[in-house]
């Protein structure tokens, strides 16, 4: 309910700025796709772990060659390894609030880059000789890193994109000397544009 609140919050700021400046117009749309992640730094990995990812997304369009771009998105991550010969998944979801400023280098092409704060709803892992766990006390109630990539607006109302992110801060809840572990996600979405 807190990510919610939050979400809300931030989207209605992001309007009252633009109201209040007029600095542009605005976007609002959805989108969805396929999540390949894993862990990063001192976590070993062996495979990427499919999930998926659909959120919100809301953009105030500046000028021709520059939009800031909010997105609240529900973001399936984890990973897939081995220990002891034995094999194990982990599965962490997401609520992440990416804040982006998108450059439109072509036409319909646009890269974009900027900072994106998450927060942990629930972790299990899987596998190994025992059932699902709860390992959610195991990992950081929260995750902030970044986000870069690129879209290309087909027609005038629906894009396509691939992104890439990555943790800045250690979410080893545990804080184990000398390891580190990070989130490393590509993305492949598809969006439409609802209000434009």
């Amino acid at each position: 309910m807190k990510k919610l609140l939050l979400f809300a919050f931030s989207l209605i700021s992001f309007y009252s700025y633009a109201q209040e400046t007029g600095s542009g117009t605005f976007e609002i749309g959805v989108k969805a796709g396929l999540n390949a992640a894993d862990f990063g730094q001192d976590f070993q990995t062996n495979n990427l772990l499919l999930g998926g990812h659909a959120g919100v997304v809301v953009g105030m369009v500046l000028n021709n060659n520059f939009d800031v771009q909010l997105e609240g998105l529900y973001s399936m991550q984890g990973a897939k390894f081995s220990r002891n010969g034995l094999d194990y998944t982990e599965k962490l979801n997401y609520v992440s609030i990416p804040l982006l400023v998108k450059l439109y280098v072509g036409q319909g092409f646009s890269f974009h880059i900027g900072p994106q704060f998450s927060w942990l709803l629930n972790a299990t892992r899987s596998g190994g000789e025992g059932g699902d766990l709860d390992i959610k006390e195991e990992y950081e109630p929260y995750d902030a890193g970044f986000c870069v990539g690129f879209s290309y607006l087909l027609l005038s109302d629906v894009s396509f994109g691939a992104r890439y992110s990555t943790s800045l801060i250690d979410i080893d809840g545990a804080v184990t000397p000398g390891f580190t572990q990070t989130n490393n996600v590509i993305q492949l979405s598809i969006g439409y544009l609802l209000i434009k």
